[in-house]
């Protein structure tokens, strides 16, 4: 993958029919061959793309290790690993409008929430002398969860010493790193755990 994408570039998600022998240890996992693929959306976002593809793999092996013999062998590939490898053969690939795009979610759930927090123990940034980035991490969510607000109005608010001004790609690349080690897709990034304390707002005023 070049070093140049960014998170914006438009992208695509495609689905592909992988070998019998290929094992996925994870919803990351790039199968090195296929049989046949089909285009599943297009003209979105690579973070959508990648969202959506760790979606319908985290299903696809809930199917297979439930029973093998049944499953279908459909595995979900990012556009860039498309262009990368295999683009001569995507050129004229037909949708696949009966396949339903997976609803993009706007928050996160208390069972990923508490997920997000274990996985803080693994942060290795911010490297600070105050704390831990384990600490700092937790802290800053269970701000934004608590209050709403955003990432760096939860920074002050918690007393938090700042992230580099200068790294501020660092910070969301950490992030996201966190949300994969918790398994977590799709959630929307910071704004996600702002929804998750409107989400739980409104479960009390209910």
């Amino acid at each position: 993958m070049s070093h140049h994408r960014t998170w914006r570039e438009r992208c695509a998600v495609y689905i592909v029919t992988v070998h019998s022998d290929f094992i996925a240890t994870s919803p990351w996992a790039w199968p090195d061959a296929f049989d046949t693929g089909t285009a599943y959306v297009k003209n979105i976002s690579l973070m959508e793309a990648r969202a959506i593809a760790m979606g319908f793999n985290k299903a696809a092996m809930e199917k297979r290790a439930a029973d093998v013999q049944c499953w279908d062998r459909q595995w979900a590939v990012a556009g860039a690993c498309i262009r990368n490898r295999w683009m001569d053969r995507f050129e004229d690939v037909p949708e696949r409008p009966q396949l339903p795009m997976p609803t993009r979610r706007t928050s996160y759930t208390p069972e990923e929430i508490e997920r997000l927090l274990t996985a803080c123990d693994q942060a290795r940034l911010p490297n600070l002398a105050e704390m831990s980035p384990g600490q700092w991490w937790r802290t800053l969510i269970t701000t934004i969860v608590n209050t709403g607000v955003r990432w760096q109005k939860a920074i002050e608010a918690a007393g938090l010493p700042e992230w580099p001004q200068d790294d501020r790609k660092g910070l969301s690349a950490t992030f996201h790193r966190l949300c994969r080690l918790a398994e977590i897709y799709g959630a929307n990034g910071f704004h996600g755990l702002r929804r998750a304390y409107v989400a739980r707002q409104e479960g009390g005023a209910a």
